[in-house]
């Protein structure tokens, strides 16, 4: 489905029931968009629409939290412009300005769209030394139980045997036993920016990023005053970036591409200098000609029919 900007709308019209044969698919609320056309003048439109972070205020639940969390990042750059006049070639072509008519549209629209903030775990400090002894589990409290295999012992909160200790300190991994890319990968996570409890120690706002790009074109050619053909041409472009994944595709999808898509469509109106009608081809009655009784000097009685006209253009 392609989508237009309201610079482009001529008229349009809500149909909410009782629709007509051309409708008879919709089940629901309808809405038909007109196209402006283009004219004997060149007319124009030029628009931008802005929006900005730092002009809004900070929302009632980042103020809640200690430390309080930043505004949530958000722009918008939404510009277009509109085209429109005769197609003409002077002393050639439509020197008139009455055959040939042309109207464009284009609309440019740059979004950075706020998002909720977002909670999650990351390694903390201690863990990326390996220490644990800090580490606590979902529910806020105390897990220091790291297993060391080597040992083939439990390690549980009722028996920490098998559990990891240096200097005493249960949940610590001694220093020689540390696995160095074990380490690069806890680097790999941002570091933490604040205690919301329960092992919650980061959050964010990376908003979404949706660039979007919306086309069109309308022609439209009257060769007579009777006779008129409009063709129009309309494309939408979106590539919608999103931190968080979507609920649809899972989490960690992160960028969507969609073509809205495009469409081509053409119409024909014309109407005739008169009404449609048949001329009558004379042929003979079967038997010959038959006079009328009592009117023997009038022309003999023929029947009428349609001429049809066949393949070589004769008459039958």
């Amino acid at each position: 489905m392609a989508t237009t900007n309201i610079d482009a709308v001529e008229e349009f019209k809500v149909l909410t029931n009782a629709y007509q044969a051309e409708y008879g698919r919709a089940i629901g609320g309808q809405i038909q968009v007109v196209t402006k056309s283009g004219t004997q003048q060149f007319h124009g439109s030029g628009y931008w629409y802005g929006r900005r972070s730092d002009w809004n205020a900070n929302t009632w639940t980042n103020k809640r939290v200690t430390p309080e969390i930043e505004k949530p990042e958000t722009s918008r750059n939404d510009g277009g412009y509109t085209i429109g006049g005769p197609v003409f070639i002077p002393g050639a072509f439509n020197t008139d300005k009455r055959q040939l008519f042309f109207f464009f549209s284009q609309e440019h629209q740059r979004r950075t769209d706020p998002v909720d903030d977002r909670q999650a775990r990351v390694p903390t400090a201690l863990e990326r030394q390996g220490d644990f002894s800090q580490s606590v589990d979902a529910s806020g409290n105390p897990f220091p139980y790291i297993r060391d295999s080597t040992t083939g012992l439990p390690c549980s909160p009722s028996d920490t045997s098998g559990c990891f200790r240096d200097g005493g300190v249960l949940g610590r991994i001694p220093a020689d036993r540390v696995w160095d890319p074990g380490l690069a990968i806890l680097d790999i996570y941002p570091e933490s920016n604040f205690s919301g409890g329960n092992g919650l120690n980061y959050t964010s706002q990376v908003p979404n990023e949706a660039p979007r790009r919306e086309d069109l074109l309308r022609m439209d050619f009257q060769p007579t005053a009777n006779w008129r053909f409009t063709g129009r041409y309309m494309n939408t472009k979106e590539e919608i970036l999103q931190a968080y994944g979507t609920t649809w595709a899972g989490n960690g999808s992160v960028i969507v591409r969609a073509r809205l898509g495009g469409s081509c469509v053409g119409t024909l109106r014309g109407r005739l200098p008169h009404p449609l009608a048949t001329r009558p081809c004379r042929s003979r009655p079967p038997g010959g000609s038959r006079s009328r009784p009592g009117a023997a000097d009038r022309r003999p009685r023929q029947s009428f029919a349609p001429c049809r006209r066949s393949r070589t253009g004769a008459n039958g």
